[in-house]
């Protein structure tokens, strides 16, 4: 493999600083409540015996979003400041 591909890999598979940004229980509480609403939407559209939840890219999808939440507070911190110093 490349290098690229491992700092991909890592980036996706190193999710242990979100436990210093969010708790453990936040993260499985968003997890549960996406698992319900994705449970619901396929029953209310008859497809639960046809499409199957992926347990682990949902977990990933959770995971995803709040990394972006981190990445996009430090982002908006640095605007802030840049802007402040101007």
């Amino acid at each position: 493999m490349d290098s690229g591909m491992n700092s991909i890999e890592s980036m996706y598979l190193n999710y242990s600083g979100l436990l210093e940004e969010f708790s453990e229980d936040v993260i499985r509480s968003r997890y549960a409540f996406l698992y319900k609403e994705c449970m619901e939407f396929l029953k209310s559209q008859k497809l639960e015996s046809e499409v199957r939840l992926d347990e682990v890219l949902l977990m990933h999808a959770v995971l995803d979003y709040f990394s972006v939440c981190v990445e996009t507070e430090k982002i908006t911190t640095i605007s802030i400041i840049s802007t402040k110093q101007r």
